[in-house]
């Protein structure tokens, strides 16, 4: 686990501080003694950094995280289970393994010995290009495995703020303003970023106005 801070109070008057003194005294006001948000964002952001509220603190999320996402396209998503799109075979094994459909097929010729078994083949070769959270087989069983397709909105907020000059890792004697803690493990959802209170998303947000990354944070 890897935690950075920002100032302490003690230090804030200082010409090499990162939180100007005089926003450092209107969050203490606003935000350790009345418990309220102070973001001063930008007009029109690029980009939204999500704080979840967690008992006081916050986790923080490069994307939406309740959106459920649309997933690849349904031909994306046979060709990585391994299906050949050019070969009927191919896709009535696709219909018998995935949606459990049985298709007559005669090796001999290589075609379907239905009609039935023809459009359903047809049909599922229009759809190639639709999202897969149009079919709920296939989207349910992308599902499971997801974490291999995309990165989750934690780990794009680690991403967003890993790379960035946000604080003083030395810190101060005085009271502490905030602080931020950088979490990497092994496994889902190993790589996270915690505000710890209202006071670090207020300073976060002016180091990002400083920083000039056109970003606002949202509280949940």
């Amino acid at each position: 686990m890897n935690r950075r801070h920002f100032l302490s109070l003690s230090g804030l008057v200082s010409s090499s501080c990162l939180i100007p003194a005089a926003l450092a005294r209107r969050v203490q006001e606003v935000c350790i003694n009345n418990r309220k948000p102070l973001l001063i964002t930008p007009h029109d952001p690029g980009f939204t950094l999500y704080a979840e509220g967690r008992g006081g603190s916050f986790l923080l999320h490069g994307s939406y995280p309740w959106k459920m996402p649309a997933g690849p396209t349904l031909r994306e998503f046979i060709e990585s289970e391994g299906y050949d799109l050019d070969s009927k075979q191919s896709l009535c094994y696709y219909f018998l393994d995935v949606r459990k459909q049985e298709l007559g097929y005669n090796p001999d010729d290589g075609t379907c010995q239905d009609e039935c078994s023809e459009d359903a083949i047809d049909i599922l070769l229009s759809d190639l290009d639709t999202p897969i959270c149009e079919f709920p087989v296939e989207f349910n069983r992308w599902q499971l495995t997801r974490d291999s397709w995309e990165e989750d909105s934690e780990t794009k907020g680690y991403r967003f703020l890993s790379g960035l000059w946000l604080g003083d890792d030395e810190g101060g004697d005085g009271l502490m303003l905030g602080n931020l803690t950088f979490t990497e493990e092994d496994g889902q959802y190993g790589r996270l970023v915690e505000a710890a209170d209202l006071a670090t998303l207020a300073c976060l947000q002016h180091r990002l106005n400083t920083l000039n990354k056109n970003t606002k944070i949202e509280i949940l």
